[in-house]
């Protein structure tokens, strides 16, 4: 019977994601896998193994993440399969396979009771919140770090019932070891440390022993290197406390409210720091956090394993919110990152069918209402996925979904302009503009637009625009001016094009870009 349920878990899976087989590259892919040098040599590798995440765009660009392990996977995919992005999808559907059957076995062990785990591995395998994860191959470091905490539980849950402490000594050393893996795949597996020890103390009955701590201990590697390897982190432009605390209460209750009901999926959110909120919203959005948390507590107080479970759910949002001090002002929430949480969602789920199934009615009933959610989640599911099939479906729903954000609409105009669609393109920038007017990307790339458009004079205009921004850095003004003075050179106007330049390269003079194109002008005026 398991061999049996198994293979329909397997065959259920594979054909639920079957599609994104035939998607392409979307989004990061093309930096992080397409274009990426570091992944595609043995010396880029030493290099990428020694940097943050990204640091092959340049260190202003670098991240404040440290992946070797996701690199790593990165680098050996792209060996074997290059740019073709069948195999790429093949492997991230295989894995999500892999991480919904390690739930199977865990679920397994603990009820010892088949429905349960089946009931529970089934939920999450098939659920929405998954989408993003399997089919975006980006976002493959979500399913091996929680591939590897899974297989911690797991170890932990047989160490327990080892015949002898040397077993039981061994497996926790496993489990330590999987722990370690999955750090060095995704720095937010850090929660997964309290999850494995506080499910040996809540669950399993086990005092903290000498021989458990020796067996954790190696995990003061993974830390040691992080902060030696990635100084970078050091550096970050960290927010105040206040600008955290004014959105926590927002990305908390959309990660909940998308964990009850899913859809949509998307990209983007409208969601960034210093979002205008009222003080009777915010008094809402801490309300309802308040009694989420009621609710959470008189779950907990009801099963052990349920107050555990909650924690699956709740500490990797933390960890979310704690990362919105590092992350960009409108790139605070993604599906993905609820990847490990909706896991905790399917041992909720799981626990309630242990519980009722005793009962003979309650059984019938709870096999039917689980068919009735996998019956939903299959179609949403379905509907979900086909946004990741190309930039322009994914770009053209996030801003459906985030008409508000900055960067959705961005990104929806840059791939407009590659599609010749050029009216697309400029009323997505301008509604960008329109939005975030004090913001020099937003001018900026604008201008980009325009220039890109044939439209010179309004690129003029708006790179002028760019060129005063408050707030703007010296690189970004100097950029502005430059793009301002090939425009105004375009149009004729040799004068404003060379005053410009000349303030392009007095905010910039290290640039080559600028003294090139500087010289190229004054060098036509002497000949004149």
């Amino acid at each position: 019977m398991i061999i049996s349920a198994g293979t329909m878990l397997v065959l259920l899976t594979a054909w639920l994601w079957s599609p994104s087989l035939h998607f392409g590259f979307v989004y990061d892919d093309h930096l992080q896998i397409e274009f990426n040098q570091q992944i595609q040599s043995w010396n880029g590798l030493g290099q990428a193994l020694r940097e943050p995440l990204w640091a092959q765009l340049g260190p202003e660009r670098a991240s404040p993440y440290y992946r070797p392990l996701f690199l790593l996977a990165l680098f050996f995919q792209h060996m074997l399969f290059g740019s073709y992005p069948l195999l790429w999808h093949l492997v991230s559907i295989s894995m999500h396979i892999v991480v919904v059957l390690a739930l199977f076995l865990f679920l397994l062990l603990h009820f010892r009771r088949l429905l349960p785990a089946f009931g529970g591995a089934c939920i999450f395998a098939c659920s929405p919140l998954t989408t993003e994860t399997v089919s975006w191959v980006s976002a493959s470091s979500e399913l091996l770090y929680t591939l590897f905490v899974l297989l911690a539980l797991c170890a932990v849950s047989l160490g327990c019932r080892s015949s002898t402490p040397r077993d039981a000594f061994a497996l926790r050393l496993t489990s330590s070891f999987a722990l370690t893996l999955a750090m060095f795949a995704k720095e937010t597996a850090i929660v997964a440390v309290v999850l494995v020890l506080s499910y040996e103390l809540i669950c399993l009955d086990r005092n903290l022993r000498r021989s458990t701590v020796l067996a954790y201990l190696p995990l003061v590697f993974p830390f040691t290197a992080f902060l030696w390897i990635h100084s970078s982190l050091r550096h970050t432009d960290i927010r105040s406390i206040a600008e955290i605390l004014s959105v926590t209460p927002f990305v908390f209750l959309l990660a909940f409210r998308k964990l009850v009901w899913p859809m949509p999926v998307s990209e983007f959110y409208d969601l960034w720091i210093d979002q205008a909120h009222s003080l009777a919203s915010m008094a809402i959005q801490v309300a309802s956090l308040i009694g989420i948390a009621g609710i959470i507590l008189w779950i907990g107080m009801r099963s052990k394993f349920a107050a555990w479970a909650l924690l699956v759910v709740v500490l990797p949002l933390a960890a979310v919110c704690l990362s919105t001090f590092f992350l960009r002002d409108y790139d605070l929430f993604h599906d993905r990152y609820l990847y490990l949480s909706a896991a905790g969602m399917a041992m909720l789920i799981a626990a309630l069918v242990a519980k009722v199934e005793r009962s003979a009615p309650l059984r019938a009933f709870a096999i039917g209402i689980i068919a009735i959610i996998l019956c939903a989640e299959v179609w949403q599911s379905r509907v979900a996925s086909q946004q990741f099939r190309d930039d322009a479906s994914l770009f053209s729903h996030a801003v459906q979904v985030a008409p508000h954000n900055i960067v959705a609409l961005q990104l929806w105009a840059e791939t407009a302009i590659q599609r010749k669609d050029c009216n697309t393109a400029i009323e997505a920038y301008q509604r960008a503009h329109e939005l975030r007017p004090d913001l020099w990307k937003t001018s900026f790339f604008l201008g980009i637009g325009y220039l890109r458009c044939g439209m010179n004079a309004p690129a003029a205009s708006a790179f002028g625009q760019a060129a005063i921004v408050n707030g703007a850095t010296a690189e970004q003004g100097a950029l502005a001016w430059y793009e301002l003075g090939r425009a105004q050179l375009v149009q004729g106007n040799l004068a404003d094009s060379l005053a410009s330049l000349r303030k392009a390269a007095s905010l910039d003079p290290a640039s080559h870009k600028i003294q090139i194109l500087l010289a190229q002008i004054l060098s036509t005026q002497q000949h004149r």
